[in-house]
């Protein structure tokens, strides 16, 4: 429990930085930065917005999509957005927005570009998608599997993870037992072997 003089000693130290005007200066440039960087990256995903409102999905931002369960119209646009040159924030929210069963179509679209990125929050909206697709479809868990044992892939491969959570595939927790031998994924195949119980 924090006492009134902490209280008021937090209080002076916060009231102490608002009359330092190099602090004052400091913040207000990461305010500054922080607005461009969202101009920029409204601007850049403009071209997928304006497809999006083409098929009549009003949205913002493409992180909007990922509020609801996409719908399959949307499926394509993003497909073909997912190849194109976008800050990888963008190209990470066409992945996450893929995250859905009507998306298995493109699984080796999303194979092969999760494989060549090299962009850590890409790879990850990727791993999200494919786990989400391969949980419902248990044709592509041997490929998700492949992705789990190859430690090139690094953290990313957590997230794949939930394929074989999700999973009714008789092997799941041998699977996972033999990952645990993975340094990188021991606590989280821990994590996941206590959710199968």
């Amino acid at each position: 429990m924090t006492n009134k003089s902490e209280k008021n000693t937090a209080k002076s130290f916060l009231e102490s930085l608002h009359d330092d005007p190099e602090w004052v200066q400091k913040m207000e440039e990461r305010a500054e930065k922080q607005r461009r960087t969202q101009a920029e990256l409204l601007a850049a995903q403009k071209p997928i917005i304006d497809d999006l409102h083409t098929v009549g999905v009003n949205v913002n931002r493409v992180w909007d999509l990922l509020n609801n369960e996409t719908p399959p119209k949307v499926i394509p646009i993003l497909i073909k957005h997912i190849n194109k040159l976008y800050p990888p924030r963008i190209l990470e929210a066409i992945a996450r927005a893929l995250a859905t069963p009507s998306a298995s179509t493109h699984w080796a679209t999303l194979l092969e570009k999760f494989e060549r990125t090299t962009e850590k929050e890409v790879k990850d909206g990727l791993a999200v998608a494919l786990a989400k697709i391969a949980s419902y479809d248990e044709r592509f868990l041997g490929e998700v599997i492949d992705l789990l044992k190859d430690e090139k892939h690094g953290t990313s491969r957590v997230l794949l993870l939930e394929a074989l959570e999700n999973s009714k595939y008789p092997r799941a927790r041998e699977i996972l037992l033999e990952l645990r031998n993975f340094p990188s994924l021991q606590q989280e195949v821990e994590r996941s072997l206590k959710r199968l119980r």
